[in-house]
């Protein structure tokens, strides 16, 4: 049969509808909306929590969709904007920055969300801009979380990555006023986190990728680590040979850790979990 036929039989059809006319090339079509993205299927209540394993298991990509689509189905809510959080946490450990920064900005800047999660927000783009190496807008915005959300956050740990975004800019003075406003708050019990995160500093197993007598090298490997999408940071310590260890993890979970742990290897690095 030929197109034109095919056209004329399909404009028969459409215009006695309801006389039993049939679709005369095979298997009748089924209409389907047009413009309208069809989801493999429907986000569930489960899906904030089977996010939250996925990235502490160090499975960004299914973190990243999980919370993406859990966000989407339950956006007025608070759990909603922790979805949207972690969302741009994932992304950001898959190294991409701006797409994170783009979400958290719009978290930080959105009146409905509570203050908590603004904190965190702001300080996720801070952390944005540590991954691209800009030190001094990473900086930037560490000190907008302290000005404006000192209830919300943990003062002593701003104040470090304040103190490495001072050395990674060579300015000494700087960092030593950090360090010097941290020790001053040592003695203070820190704040709370606002709310519970699947990777917590306080958590009992560290993952720990390297240990250095110094602290240019443990940055060296904090890079790599980030370039490979693991989140990392330098560790001060009191030890006699090697103070500056490399930590790429910290959790409750030893199953947990030792899944970090074993990614790192996969990648490449090395990694205990401690203790």
């Amino acid at each position: 049969m030929s197109a034109a036929s095919r056209v004329l039989a399909l404009a028969l059809c459409m215009a006695v509808l309801g006389a039993g006319c049939r679709w005369p090339f095979g298997r009748e079509p089924v209409a389907t909306p047009t413009g309208v993205p069809q989801p493999a299927r429907a986000a569930q209540p489960g899906d904030f929590q089977r996010g939250q394993e996925a990235y502490a298991d160090g499975d960004y990509a299914a973190a990243a969709r999980l919370m993406g689509a859990y966000a989407s189905a339950y956006p007025q809510s608070e759990q909603g904007d922790m979805a949207r959080y972690w969302q741009a946490q994932s992304l950001l450990a898959l190294g991409q920055p701006l797409r994170a920064r783009d979400l958290f900005d719009n978290l930080a800047g959105d009146p409905q969300t509570s203050r908590a999660v603004q904190a965190l927000a702001v300080r996720g783009t801070a952390r944005s801009y540590a991954v691209e190496g800009d030190w001094a807008r990473a900086e930037e915005t560490y000190q907008r979380l302290l000005r404006r959300y000192a209830d919300a956050v943990d003062t002593t740990e701003v104040l470090t990555a304040l103190e490495e975004c001072a050395r990674r800019q060579n300015d000494e003075a700087a960092a030593r006023e950090y360090a010097q406003r941290r020790a001053g708050t040592a003695g203070a019990a820190p704040a709370a986190p606002p709310l519970a995160e699947p990777v917590a500093p306080e958590g009992r197993h560290i993952v720990q990728a390297g240990r250095f007598s110094e602290r240019v090298r443990a940055e060296a490997l904090v890079d790599r680590l980030r370039r490979s999408g693991f989140e990392a940071f330098v560790d001060e310590q009191d030890h006699p040979s090697a103070p500056y260890a490399v930590q790429a993890g910290s959790f409750v979970s030893r199953a947990r850790a030792e899944a970090r742990a074993r990614a790192l290897r996969q990648h490449g690095f090395q990694a205990i979990v401690k203790p």
